[in-house]
């Protein structure tokens, strides 16, 4: 009878601890990105402006977000938090639309540029200089960079658009209290969210 009541008690304490540590487990799951690449990256280190943000906002297919702030942001560090799939989509749609249109204003670029020759010297200085400062560059401040896996891409600089983007995403989840100081703070009228256009705009007609 003792033995059977051992038994009976060691089972229950070993039952117990197996429970703690699945509620562990499922509380670790929770408060950690996806292993999987993000999806989306919106990346800002703006050391040469007024605005000297530095934060990166990682976006994974399954939803789930990963902010990291650097400087001049509210929140120093990590946070963690998750919208819908369908709206990971909807995000990535407005990018590879953005993304299309910039290689198409790019490849007309080039094309003018090639034939600067019978331009100008004005206009050859112009289209020279916007080659140095915004394509031949490649430290740009901002930065959107996508990932479906098999390949990607980079919107850089996103310049209005990336506070278009963020407006859009903080609609759906609570930016502000990580990206943008208090509104008592001075420094609150430089966080990017707070900056973009009505409804979105500048972002809208210009991927039409």
């Amino acid at each position: 009878m003792n033995l059977n009541i051992s038994i009976l008690t060691a089972v229950r304490r070993n039952s117990r601890w197996l429970f703690r540590l699945m509620i562990l487990w499922i509380l670790s799951i929770g408060s950690c990105p996806a292993k999987s690449p993000p999806v989306l990256i919106f990346d800002e280190h703006s050391e040469q402006s007024l605005a000297w943000l530095k934060y990166k906002i990682e976006l994974y297919a399954d939803g789930t977000l990963h902010y990291h702030g650097v400087d001049d942001v509210n929140v120093i560090g990590d946070r963690y938090g998750k919208i819908k799939p369908k709206q990971v989509q909807y995000l990535v749609d407005l990018y590879q639309k953005l993304y299309q249109k910039r290689q198409q204003e790019l490849s007309e670029f080039m094309t003018r540029y090639e034939n600067r020759h019978n331009l100008s010297p004005d206009k050859q200085y112009h289209l020279e200089r916007y080659k140095r400062e915004y394509i031949d560059d490649r430290d740009w401040a901002t930065s959107i960079i996508y990932n479906n896996g098999n390949e990607i891409s980079k919107i850089a600089p996103v310049a209005v658009h990336l506070d278009e983007f963020l407006g859009i995403l903080n609609d759906m989840i609570n930016l502000e209290s990580w990206l943008c100081f208090p509104k008592s703070h001075p420094r609150r009228k430089y966080c990017p969210i707070l900056n973009h256009s009505p409804n979105y705009k500048l972002l809208m007609d210009y991927i039409k």
